[in-house]
């Protein structure tokens, strides 16, 4: 399965679901999403841009 997310780059909620991801978990300040095996982990937004969420973390398992 080809990557199309970059760390450190930001997504909207809906270019996440749109790549197949669906939300697996929120906690406080990180919201997790997951497709199959990928884990993608991001960044609330930040108040300069509401609707974009900052990738943090890629993993496989």
């Amino acid at each position: 399965m080809e990557n199309e997310f970059i760390a450190g780059n930001c997504y909207t909620i809906e270019e996440i679901e749109k790549a197949g991801f669906s939300l697996a978990r929120q906690i406080i300040n990180l919201i997790f999403f997951r497709n199959g095996d990928v884990l993608l982990a991001f960044d609330f937004p930040k108040p300069t841009v509401p609707d974009k969420y900052t990738l943090n973390y890629i993993g496989i398992d």
